[in-house]
Parts: C-alpha cells; structure tokens; sequence
C-alpha cells in the first residue's frame, strides 16, 4: 500500500514540475516579447524565486 502512494506522490510532483517549468518559459517569453528592458518589480521577483 505505500509503494502505492509513494508512487502516486511521485507523479503528482512530477506532473507539477512539468507544469512549473511551461509557466516560467512563458512568463520570460511573454516578458521577452513585451520589448521592456527592465522588468516590473512583480516580474523580477517572480523570476527571482523561481531560478532559486
């Protein structure tokens, strides 16, 4: 039963990382396209916490 749920836990994360990573590439593409050449601060800060 908890190889199970260690398995199900697993693919749950690695689902939501999949999903972490598509955002982020947008959020700098949509950044990147916007022609700004410095970003807002809410921008910058997400960024920032999430190359961390």
């Amino acid at each position: 039963m908890m190889n199970i749920l260690l398995i199900i836990l697993t693919a749950i994360f690695i689902i939501e990382s999949i999903f972490e990573v598509r955002y982020f590439y947008q959020i700098r593409t949509i950044f990147n396209q916007s022609g700004r050449i410095e970003p807002t601060k809410r921008v910058q800060r997400i960024v920032t916490i999430e190359t961390q």
